[in-house]
């Protein structure tokens, strides 16, 4: 039975390894982008922080998530990624 776990554990362990590298090459997509749309914004004088966008993402991402006992922590990965992406306008935006 021991052995059993363990194996089931370590297979469950490279599905998360293997979610980790999609998750990985897909914020990394989503950085590169963020830092172009902030050099836009800069060329066109728009903040950074836009709250109606953000609250527009936020309720998209929502409707996306399929067992909402999940909603929530999804949702504090999900400002993170948002506040990173902030970050990462302004300082591309700082740079053109």
């Amino acid at each position: 039975m021991k052995d059993s776990n363990n194996n089931k554990l370590e297979d469950l362990r490279k599905e998360v390894d293997c979610l980790d590298s999609k998750i990985i090459k897909l914020l990394e997509e989503r950085i590169s982008i963020s830092a172009k749309i902030g050099i836009i914004k800069q060329n066109l004088n728009l903040p950074t922080y836009t709250p109606e966008r953000e609250e527009e993402i936020k309720n998209r991402i929502s409707a996306l998530i399929q067992d909402k006992k999940k909603l929530n922590s999804i949702l504090k990965i999900y400002e993170s990624v948002l506040y990173e992406s902030r970050a990462m306008q302004n300082e591309f935006g700082e740079e053109v």
